[in-house]
């Protein structure tokens, strides 16, 4: 995975370097996500990962300091949902790769909204520290909702948001 905004040049560099896989992991509040994406489609990617971190603080009133030594740091989980959700829409909307939807994820309903908002596949991350079986759960969740909606796959509802 390659981060950062200049996700797009740096993968470019490693793709013609070698014929290893390579995907772009880019964070949702760079200027540059759709150029990153947009170059990362152009050499052919084989995905595209869609994270959200927003930077926030917490100020500890009584000592008039930030909670953090170093001041600010990434805000995760359910929060950062609704966020992540419209970036992968925007983005599966512009790109011809696979999109890579994460941010959020608590539960099967989260996961099939990235799904329906055009992602191919989920990561879950902060929900593990809070349930490490909530991956397995998540996954019986969305087998249930597509048995329930008539469909075979998750491939069925990708992208299938009627916006």
């Amino acid at each position: 995975a390659v981060f950062g905004g200049l996700g797009g040049w740096a993968t470019a560099w490693l793709y013609r370097r070698g014929s290893m896989p390579t995907h772009l992991k880019a964070r949702m509040l760079i200027v540059l996500v759709l150029v990153c994406y947009w170059a990362s489609n152009r050499i052919q990617n084989e995905a595209g990962l869609l994270s959200v971190t927003l930077m926030g603080m917490v100020i500890d009133i009584e000592k008039r300091k930030p909670v953090l030594s170093i001041a600010t740091g990434g805000m995760s989980g359910p929060a950062v949902k609704p966020v992540a959700v419209r970036c992968v829409w925007q983005v599966a909307k512009a790109v011809n790769i696979p999109v890579v939807g994460l941010g959020g994820i608590m539960n099967a309903n989260d996961a099939i909204e990235f799904f329906l908002a055009g992602a191919s596949a989920i990561e879950i991350g902060t929900a593990n520290f809070i349930d490490p079986a909530v991956t397995v759960k998540v996954a019986q969740g969305i087998d249930d909702w597509l048995d329930r909606h008539g469909c075979k796959s998750v491939g069925e509802i990708v992208g299938q948001l009627n916006a």
